[in-house]
């Protein structure tokens, strides 16, 4: 079977699609689709159904073959606030208070992607997938957008099909951009993680607005891409979505690779 890979790009939003223009524009020598996760209400500022001229450059790069997601409500952790060191690292340190998803009740998990979904489908985009913000999701807020009929989430490095189904390794490079040494070191860890994947089935470009401001990070995500496409087939993630029936080989052989780690999003406490 031939590897693959394929290209996503977060926080997708009117405040955003100039940055996103931009990293949509790096991307397009390659031909490959993008999957699209779009946040209705980006930090509670311009909604999508707000922005005509947003709506009509998304429902455009649908028209050319890219896929939308839902990509949380408002991309911010206003939740109970963390209890622990730990949920306080994962929560604040090193998202920066983006997880919405991170703690939320069931019952506001399925009412925002509910809220989410519907206003998409308002100007005029239907969306399948859930892609938490910061791919960070408690299982009940998991159990929730599975109750809500979306067909798939995706985390950092696994995708689950819904209602149920066995997930699919799919592990991602990605940049964080929030400060000089945070860039730096990203840089280090993606090309030891794409040489490290060198020989996975599938592997994910996770794209975000910010990199678009650094000509640094685009040139390197270029020079990434250029290795990816020489030895891959671009496809869309779900593409990697299993068929009813059991896990095909190269599903039970990226399993077998990552034997070890939990894939199932952990309950907060």
């Amino acid at each position: 079977m031939t590897p693959t890979w394929a290209v996503s790009l977060h926080d997708v939003a009117p405040s955003t699609w100039e940055d996103c223009e931009t990293l949509l524009e790096l991307v397009r020598p390659y031909g490959v689709p993008v999957t699209l996760l779009v946040t209705p209400h980006l930090h509670a500022g311009v909604r999508a159904d707000a922005d005509p001229a947003f709506a009509q450059a998304l429902r455009g790069r649908l028209a050319r073959g890219d896929e939308p997601v839902l990509h949380g409500y408002y991309h911010l952790d206003d939740a109970t606030p963390p209890r622990s060191t730990r949920d306080w690292v994962r929560r604040r340190l090193l998202t920066a208070g983006e997880g919405e998803f991170a703690a939320i009740t069931a019952q506001e998990a399925e009412r925002r992607a509910v809220l989410g979904r519907a206003m998409l489908r308002g100007i005029g985009v239907e969306v399948e997938g859930f892609v938490p913000p910061a791919w960070q999701i408690a299982i009940d807020a998991f159990d929730a957008v599975a109750r809500a009929g979306f067909r798939y989430v995706t985390t950092r490095d696994w995708l689950y099909p819904l209602p149920s189904g066995n997930p699919v390794h799919a592990p991602s490079l990605v940049y964080s951009t929030r400060s000089a040494w945070r860039r730096a070191a990203s840089h280090w860890w993606n090309l030891r993680r794409l040489r490290s994947l060198a020989l996975a089935p599938r592997v994910r470009v996770a794209l975000h607005p910010p990199e678009a401001r650094y000509r640094h990070v685009r040139e390197a995500w270029r020079r990434m891409m250029d290795a990816l496409a020489a030895r891959r087939d671009g496809v869309l993630e779900t593409r990697w979505l299993p068929r009813a029936g059991p896990p095909d080989a190269a599903t039970r052989s990226a399993n077998d690779e990552a034997a070890g780690t939990n894939p199932r999003p952990r309950r907060i406490a």
